[in-house]
This record gives structure tokens, C-alpha cells and sequence, in this order.
């Protein structure tokens, strides 16, 4: 994650596209704390530029209940999409939903076949291959259940494709014996996808291309910085996201069940406040502006959370280490008043993880550093997650 070495992997990023045409897309960002909707302008050799936005906080609530959660989360959606297509002044190409945790699962499942003679690699037999792994996983789908029931796939994707052992970016036409698939799937329940697609539908006219955060996430990271392993950590409203990329791809997503809202309950229990005081209590402890009458119990409270929130993630990257070589590059995304505090935590219990004599090098993908690589237009606040999405828009819209 060097500097210079940043820059010259930027660049070439933009420099992927070769296609003239500009075009508008409209951007749907759901969480587990806030929905946001932009309208995002991407052309050939030229960094996205996001011309109108919105976000929108949901309510926190005691207790997660998903059809409370549900209800909120629509009249999110209905609010954001409704004052940013009110600014839509050219045709739109694209409608991109893009799920954080936990309203998604996913993986990367690996084909391998062999044979006896030379074939000829082509589109049907890459999508023969792939459609008889999905099969499988459909079935094991069916017995699962994801936040809102059984999960139905949103993402399919092959992220790598090797011939006779070695990696190849065009593999049509060629000949192999032996022929790799690294497929990267993830899934959604269907009361989600029915919602979101409904609510698109009414205020765009199209229908969404529902894909996870992580997809766009690790797509726009390997990007932006040719890193081929690292660990990629998300901290929602409600939960952890945690995943490895290893050798260029996605090894390993886990999951626990504590976010920024969980900060939130703890002051809220420890001073029996309202939810939304004590959520301004926390964004005033992050500043160190809390009044001196409740900093003593504020301070305690956060830092239950803050050892609750270790233990969980000890636990997981303990685990992880056992079937994994840990990778010494962490990036982070997180909300403002949360990303100093859980980069603070990563450091201390990740190094003791690491077989490094180096900590560990850790980036905080915030608004100061992707506003580099984002336009954002007058009014519209600069947002770290519209701008890794819009990033991974440009590159989806653009792709052969």
C-alpha cells in the first residue's frame, strides 16, 4: 500500500475503460444503519463523478426484528429514491442495488475439470460448467436461511479463469485440458429482493441489478491498489463483515453480530437514555466532547462495546489463522464517528495474529482518500461507500 505504487495502480484503473460514451447510472446503497441513493456520471478515462446524492439514517431500534427492520428500511429506500430521481436530466443506463451485511451471504466456490484431450474453451462450455456448480449450490442454498429467509443468489460471478495452470483474462477460443473456475456467487432472501425491486421499479422504471457490498467492495480495493491479498473489514450499523482475499480472490466471509449500534445500546443500557441520545453521546465521545456529568458512564459503556467487539473479532481472525496465512494488508470501511475507534482495535489484536516483526498495514478507505478517486457534485457530500460503488459501477458498465 504504497504511495507511488497507489498513484500508478489508479491510473491504470481508469485507463481500463475504452469506450467513449458517457453514462448515467443510478446508485442504490442499502445498509443496516442508512439507505443512500445517487445519481453517478462515469466516462472513458475519466474518475466517476457523482452528481446528486442522499442518505438517510434508519431508526435504531432496542431490539432487531426483521420485519421492523424491513418496513424501515423500505421507507428509506422510497424517501432516497424519490429525491434523487427528481434530478435525473439524461436517460439512465443502469439501476445498481448494493447490499451490505447483513442482508446478504456469500462465497467463492472452485471448479476443476480435466480432460484427456485438447478442448475448445468457449462461452457455452464456461456457462455449462459454471450452471452445474450452481445446481450444488442451490441445493445447499435450500437448506440455509439468511436474514429474512431462504436465500435466492444475487451475484454470480467468474472473478478468475485459469487454462493448463495459468490465469487468463480471454479465455475464448483457446484450447485447454485442464480448465479452472474461481465463481464468486452471494445471496439474498427473496422477501429482500422483492422489496427492493418493487420500490426501483416504481421510482425508476427499471429493474436493479442487485449485487453485495463485498462484491463491489473487493472488486474496487484490488483495483485501486493491485493488492492480490488482504483482509477487507466492513463495519455496518448491526454487524462485522470480515473477509480474506487471497491470491486475488475471495477465501473466506464471516460475519459477527456486532456493529456501531451495538455502541449505541450499551450507552443507552448503561445510562437508561433514548436510543437517539445516546447516539449522540457516542459521536460525542468519538470527539471527546461529552459533558462531564455522564463521561464517566459513557466511557464505560464504550468500552464494554469495545471489548465485546474485540473478543468477537479475536475470535474470528483466531480461527482464520488456523486454516489461513493472514495477510499483513487490512483495509476498513466504517462510518466516520466509528472508523478511528475499530481501526485503533484492529491494530492491537491483528498484530498479535500476524507473524510479521512489521504491524500490520492498515487503510481506512474514508472520505479524505476516496474523494481521489470520486467527483462529488455542489451539495453532495463526500461518501466513502458511493464512491468505492460508483468506482465498481463504472467498471461493471464498462466491462466487455
Amino acid at each position: 500500500m504504497r504511495e507511488r505504487e497507489n498513484s500508478d495502480t489508479m491510473l491504470s484503473f481508469f485507463k481500463f475503460f475504452n469506450r467513449k460514451k458517457a453514462k448515467t447510472a443510478i446508485i442504490l446503497d442499502i445498509g443496516s444503519a442508512s439507505v443512500a441513493a445517487a445519481v453517478v456520471r462515469v466516462k472513458e478515462n475519466e474518475v466517476p463523478s457523482i452528481l446528486h446524492c442522499v442518505r438517510k439514517k434508519i431508526p435504531i431500534t432496542a431490539e432487531v426484528s426483521f420485519d421492523r427492520f424491513l418496513f424501515m428500511l423500505s421507507e428509506a429506500i422510497d424517501a432516497t429514491l424519490e429525491t434523487c430521481t427528481r434530478n435525473i436530466s439524461s436517460p439512465v443506463d443502469a439501476v445498481y442495488a448494493i447490499l451490505a451485511s447483513p442482508w446478504y451471504m456469500a462465497e467463492t466456490h472452485h471448479i476443476e475439470v480435466r480432460y484427456k484431450k485438447q478442448v475448445m474453451v468457449t462461452d457455452a462450455l464456461i456457462n455449462k460448467l459454471a450452471e452445474s456448480k450452481l445446481d450444488e449450490i442451490r441445493a445447499r442454498l435450500r437448506k440455509k436461511d439468511i436474514f429474512g429467509g431462504h436465500p435466492e443468489f444475487i451475484d454470480m460471478r467468474n472473478i478468475r479463469i485459469k487454462l493448463n495452470g495459468y490465469e487468463t483474462k480471454s479465455p475464448r477460443r483457446k484450447r485447454a485440458k485442464k480448465i479452472e473456475i474461481a465463481l464468486f456467487v452471494s445471496a439474498a432472501s427473496r422477501r429482500m429482493i422483492d422489496m427492493v425491486q418493487g420500490k426501483v421499479r416504481l421510482h425508476t422504471g427499471r429493474e436493479a441489478e442487485i449485487t453485495s457490498f463485498l462484491l463491489s467492495s473487493f472488486v474496487a480495493t484490488r483495483d485501486m491498489f493491485g493488492e492480490e491479498n488482504f483482509l477487507f473489514i466492513d463495519v455496518t450499523g448491526e454487524v462485522t463483515d470480515i473477509s480474506l482475499i487471497k491470491d486475488g480472490i475471495l477465501a473466506y466471509n464471516g460475519a459477527f453480530p456486532a456493529g456501531k449500534n451495538m455502541f449505541i445500546r450499551k450507552i443507552a443500557s448503561k445510562l437508561n437514555a433514548p436510543l437517539e441520545e445516546a447516539e449522540s453521546l457516542f459521536s460525542l465521545s468519538v470527539s471527546g466532547e461529552v459533558e462531564p456529568s455522564v463521561r464517566t458512564s459513557v466511557a464505560q459503556a464504550v468500552g464494554d462495546a469495545r471489548d465485546v467487539w474485540m473478543e468477537d473479532f479475536d475470535t474470528l481472525i483466531r480461527k482464520l489463522s488456523q486454516r489461513h496465512y493472514l495477510p499483513s494488508s487490512v483495509f476498513i470501511t466504517a462510518d466516520e464517528d466509528i472508523r478511528t475507534l475499530i481501526r485503533d482495535l484492529v491494530i492491537e489484536k491483528y498484530a498479535m495474529r500476524l507473524n510479521f516483526e512489521e504491524p500490520p498495514e492498515i487503510a481506512l478507505l474514508d472520505e479524505n482518500f476516496m474523494k481521489k478517486l470520486c467527483l462529488f457534485g455542489e451539495g453532495c457530500h463526500t461518501d466513502a461507500f458511493l464512491a468505492i460503488e460508483a468506482m465498481f459501477t463504472q467498471r461493471t458498465l464498462f466491462e466487455e
